[in-house]
This record gives C-alpha cells, structure tokens and sequence, in this order.
C-alpha cells in the first residue's frame, strides 16, 4: 500500500497473521518483543494501537499510534488507522486529513477512499463524499460498502435516481448488505412510500439485529404512518443498542412529545436524561463564554438553525430577522444548511453577519460562535434533525435560548430560557415542565407574513350545500389513537360529513387502507375519510382548503404551519388544551383572538367541532372576515412582534448581568 514501514523485525509479519487470525495475545506479545529491542518500531507500534483501538482502548491506542506517527507519517497503514480511530471519536477533520494522506500515498488504497467518503458524508461535505467514494468504486466496481455509502452521497445531493442506481449493484453483489436495506428504506421515504420502506428496514433489522439504525429508521418510518406506539418501542430498542448516540436519543425525545401516552413529567425526564448523557459532561471543557456588550453597545444577538432553507422555520423567521432594529441589536445567522435553496440565498442577504456552519464540529462551532461575542444565542431547532445542541452545550454565549422549531422545552441545562407567549405556555402547566426559564412574549410567540401564492378564500363545501368536511393537513405522525378516537366522535354527531385528511406519506396504497381501517373499526365508512398525499404546488395546496369546512387540530403536537395556512384560507380550527408546555393551538388561535375554538376538555373539543359544523351563518361569517382578523392581530404585525422579542432579548440580558454581579 506504500509508505516506508521502518521495521527491520520480519516478524512483524507473523504478528499480524496472528491478528488477522484473532490470536491478539500471541500477536502483542510478538510486538512487545520486537519493543524490547526496537523501542521505535512503527508497525510494533501500530500494530499495538489497532489492537487497543479494537479492544475500545482509545486513550491506549492515541498514545501508540501517536509515537508511531512520530517516527513515520508516511505509513498508509498507519494512516489509515488513524483515520479510523479519529472517525470513532467523532473527530471528524482530523479523519479527513490521515484518509487523504493515505490515498495520496497509495492511490490504490480502497478502502481509504470508502472511508474518507463516510468522514465527509458525516461532515456534510456530500460533494466531496461523492467524489472520494467513486474513486473507491473506480477501484473495485464490486466494493459493496463503497456502493452503499456513494448511494448515500447521492442521496444527500437529492440524486436519487443514481442513489437508487448504486443500492441495485450494491444489493445484487450482497442481497443480504444489511445497510443496503436500511438506505433503500430511507430512498422509498423521501418518495413517501413508508410501507416499502418498512419492509426492507425490518429485512436489514433481520440481518443485522444487532445494529441500532435499521431501528431508529423503523421508528421514523412508523411514525410517518401514525403508528406512535410502535415507533415509540422502535427507538427504545434502538437505544438499548446504542445508548451514547445523541441523534437517536434525540429523535427519541421527538417522538416521547408526539406519544399522548407519554406524560409531561416523563417528556421533560427523557429531555434531561438526554442532557446528562450528552450534553452536561461537556459544560466543564470549556471555560463560560464572557459578555461582551456594555451600556451603550448593541447586543449581540446569534441565530442557529438547520432550516435556514424552504422550511416552516424560515417562513416564520424571515419576518423577525427583517423587522430587527440594528440600532439595537447585532444580528448574526449561523446556518447548517447542507443542501442551500432561494430562501438560504435571501435570508444570507438579509443578515447583518452569515456564518456557515457546515461540516464544522460543534466545538469548531462552538469557537465560531465565542469568537464573534454573541451576547445571546438562540436556537431554532431543538431536538429536531440537524440539532446544533451540542454546540449550546459548550456554552459559547452567556445567554442562550430555545425558539420557535420545537415545542416544549430542550431538557438542555445551558440553555437558560424558552420563548413563548401566556398562552402557549400558562405559567401553572408549563413551568413546572420545563428545564429552561420561560420568556413570554406580550402577543403572541410568533409571527409570520402571509404567503405570496395563497388564492381568494372562497366558501367552504357546507356554505355550498353539500355535507360539511372537516379536515387536517398535518404530518401523520402528529395523528394517534386518542386523536381518531375524537375524530370518529364528531364524524358520528354529524351525519354525512367527511374528513379530508392531506399528508405526503397518503400517496401509500397500504398506508390509505390501514388508516382507514382504524376508523373502520369505530364504525366510520371508509368514503368518508378522504385522503390525498400531493398538490401541485404550495398555491394548489393552499386552495385545497377551500375543500374543508373546520380544520381539526392534533394533539398532543398541535399543528403550526398548516393551522396559520388554515386561518389564512378562512378556516376556523379547533384545537385542545392539554396539561403539556407549550400549546401551539391555543397560542395561535387566543393571538387570532378566536378562543372561544380552544377547547379545555377532549368532550369539549368534539362539542365545539360539532357546534360550529351546525352553525353555518357562523362559518360563513368567520370566512369571510378572517383574513381581516388576522392582520389585526399580533400574527401579522412583524414590527411590532420583532421588538417585543427584542425587549426580551434585552429583559434576558439585564437578568444575566444582575446574577453574575455585572449590573
């Protein structure tokens, strides 16, 4: 593989025969020997790490392979173990430099290649990956881990005919490539085909029962079905496999806040499980970040999201950052968008400073952050995909915030406040809770500009005579047992009404027909649940609420983004308050000053929903001056939204130099 390997020991060979055979003791007891006399040997002392690497002994591997290099850097082999030592510490940069070096040494070298191209993969550097891996391929067109990780690549470049192409040659090579499997199942799921998707995740669960992905991707797919229960058990096998693995525990916390069976002391428990495990023992590597603003100065406000794209968040977040009044605030974005659209594009433009965070660890992250003196940093993503949560971990601002794309709080003990409103979050349900202090917002916790493309509203199909629809546009997984329970309550009280339900993942034949099924067993006749999985773009989306008559809210997730649609298309919605931080309906709906919609009891909220379908002046007349309504209201006042959240910004700020004796 080239590099000069500087042992004079020939049985250096016969050492690694014995490793290679699994007779680890005979081989280090080999390498020991060959020490004795030739205290510098590189391969003894390669040979030696890789063992301790293997055995999990990574401190013991760090120092062999650390005076290894010393003597010779130019040993692929060395180089190449390295890489795979800095991969299993998650350092990620370091991983990158020993691969590459490697290939530039042997340019054979294929299994470098592959693995340079999963360091990348995992930095977000997909581009890079997808270069690296076909070099791996070129090598070795029958390399089936090299295919499985390209088809990766192309997956994150939104390629996925050629991802789709790869997995063929991987899975007609090995049938039995477990991963192959699992990154088949995600490809089926970005075409929203989740039953597909569950048959080859429970063939790579089979093969590898071992392996904790095939599990958390099975979680997510079941929930993309509205089956919270099994996904719930899904992820928690997958956490006895791998415990240690911060995405997975977190998307575990995800999933816990969509459970109804789940109560508000086990959610906020399993958020501050989760910030024991992963996030508390890093508080102490880094020294607290100082404050840098003083009387007179702007603050320092710092932005970080995942979703900087064509994304709910930067719909509700482009109006905020717009509105900011730079006479008193300094306002810095960090983006973690892998794959930048328009939106990224305009957002950057607006920005007073853009900060890319891609490919950048978090304690890389965590120095950007330091360097530019945010005074206060805010996250936007929770424990959503993307998370830069263990970045808030390394406390790189003095004051740090949770807003906007997660409900309920992070569990996160460095991160001092979560941004709501009184209405959303009442201080008797919510914080008792909440692991973050609550900053309320006088109006409302968001606010959003109406969206370009929307048609005229126009009369619902009761207003036409025809039987009254209720409707719900939201993700499936927001939908459970106990919703449908409800919602086969109100179907039975009004006679003849429909339910248009519209999500992505109702293009699935099966998907349709076991949803049915679950309101067929309570005696609701499959014509009349409706279901559609596609508009033809968001305006056609849009109009497909002149389709329902009363939007109906999940729980215990409420609907954002598709309940300010509603609103907006003249829907009036009816949500349920529940004993849980942070009601996004009951927000919304109390800011568009429609109460009266917000129900206190699960009887209440089928009472409501069947009142109004009754009442059909009453809709007429809410359809009719709904858009009125709401740009009345603090829903659709940026500016005045914008410096209340900075009149927070800076309640936060005088808080924190009174506790640290600054003030």
């Amino acid at each position: 593989m080239g590099g000069a390997t500087r042992s004079n020991h020939p049985v250096i060979t016969t050492a690694f025969d014995l490793h290679n055979a699994g007779r680890h003791d005979e081989a280090a007891a080999v390498c020991h020997q060959v020490l004795t006399t030739a205290p510098d040997d590189v391969e003894a002392l390669h040979l030696l790490g890789l063992m301790a690497m293997e055995a999990g002994d990574r401190e013991t591997a760090r120092h062999l392979l650390g005076r290894a290099m010393a003597v010779n850097p130019a040993s692929v082999r060395l180089r190449y173990t390295l890489g795979r030592l800095c991969m299993a510490e998650d350092r990620l940069s370091d991983a990158v430099t020993h691969f590459k070096v490697a290939v530039h040494l042997a340019p054979g070298h294929q299994n470098a290649y592959c693995h340079l191209g999963r360091a990348l993969l995992r930095l977000n550097r997909f581009a890079e990956a997808r270069v690296a891996l076909l070099c791996a391929v070129e090598i070795n067109p029958d390399f089936v881990a090299a295919l499985t990780a390209l088809a990766e690549a192309y997956l994150r470049l939104r390629n996925d005919r050629d991802a789709a192409d790869c997995l063929r040659r991987a899975l007609s090579r090995d049938p039995n490539h477990a991963p192959a499997h699992d990154l088949w199942a995600n490809i089926v799921m970005s075409d929203h085909r989740p039953s597909e998707a569950e048959r080859h995740l429970r063939i790579a669960i089979a093969l590898a029962p071992q392996a904790s992905p095939p599990l958390a991707n099975l979680a997510s797919c079941l929930m993309a079905q509205a089956r919270i229960g099994e996904a719930r058990v899904a992820y928690e096998d997958a956490l006895r496999l791998g415990p240690m693995e911060p995405g997975l525990n977190s998307a575990y916390c995800f999933c816990l806040s969509h459970d109804p069976a789940a109560t508000a002391g086990e959610i906020l428990a399993e958020h501050r499980r989760w910030d024991a495990i992963h996030a508390a023992p890093l508080a102490s590597l880094t020294a607290p970040a100082m404050p840098s603003v003083r009387s007179g100065e702007r603050l320092r406000v710092g932005y970080v999201s995942p979703d900087f794209c064509k994304h709910p968040v930067a719909w509700f977040f482009g109006p905020v950052l717009a509105a900011h009044d730079r006479a008193k605030v300094e306002i810095f974005c960090y983006s973690d968008v892998a794959l930048p659209d328009g939106i990224t594009e305009e957002l950057r433009r607006t920005a007073e400073h853009w900060r890319d965070l891609t490919g950048s660890n978090n304690e890389a992250a965590a120095a950007t952050i330091r360097g530019d003196g945010i005074d206060i940093l805010v996250d936007l993503a929770g424990h959503t995909g993307g998370n830069r949560l263990l970045t808030f971990a390394r406390k790189p601002a003095p004051v740090q915030a949770s807003w906007l794309g997660y409900l309920g709080g992070t569990g996160v003990a460095a991160i001092d406040w979560r941004i709501s409103d009184g209405f959303a979050d009442p201080v008797e349900v919510t914080d008792e809770f909440c692991s973050e202090r609550v900053m309320r917002l006088p109006g409302a916790f968001l606010c959003l500009t109406p969206p370009a493309n929307a048609p005229d509203v126009r009369p619902g199909p009761g207003e036409r005579g025809e039987p009254v629809v209720f409707g719900c546009f939201n993700k499936l997984h927001k939908i459970n047992d106990q919703v449908i329970t409800l919602w086969v309550r109100i179907l039975a009280r009004v006679p003849d009404s429909r339910l248009l339900l519209k999500a992505a993942g109702l293009g699935d034949a099966s998907l349709r027909e076991g949803l049915a099924a679950r309101f067929a067993a309570h005696g609701i006749a499959a014509e009349r649940i409706v279901m559609t999985a596609y508009a033809l773009d968001h305006a056609h989306h849009l109009a497909l609420f002149g389709d329902m008559d009363i939007a109906l809210d999940p729980f215990p997730w409420n609907g954002g983004t598709t309940t300010c649609e509603a609103l907006w298309m003249g829907v009036p919605l009816v949500t349920l308050n529940e004993r849980r931080p942070f009601r996004m309906g009951a927000g919304l709906l109390t800011a568009a000053g429609l109460p009266e919609m917000i129900a206190a009891s699960p009887e209440e909220y089928v009472d409501i929903a069947v009142a109004l379908a009754e009442d059909t002046p009453r809709r007429r007349s809410l359809r009719a001056g709904m858009r009125a309504r709401l740009l009345a209201s603090p829903l659709l006042d940026p500016v005045g939204f914008t410096r209340g959240l900075e009149e927070a910004f800076a309640a936060m700020w005088r808080d924190y130099m009174i506790r640290s004796g600054e003030a």
